[in-house]
């Protein structure tokens, strides 16, 4: 997958649990894409899940395992 096309240098990143996180509103809700590790993971959360973000929690253990770090979230 390719960095989203929204991202800039002076992005914010929100760390949940140890993983950086680009936010988007999306539609119906947030796009929500890893920063700073090998690969960017992408995931929608509509807004039927508000608040959104909650569900990061879950996936960052599978995150940290399966994608390296190269920059942390400053």
């Amino acid at each position: 997958m390719a960095e989203p096309a929204a991202l800039e240098p002076t992005s914010q990143c929100f760390e949940v649990e140890g993983v950086g996180w680009f936010a988007e509103p999306a539609t119906d809700g947030y796009l929500f894409t890893t920063i700073g590790r090998t690969a960017f993971v992408e995931v929608g959360v509509p807004s039927r899940y508000a608040p959104e973000a909650d569900v990061l929690v879950e996936l960052a253990p599978l995150v940290r395992e399966h994608d390296p770090v190269l920059q942390p979230c400053v």
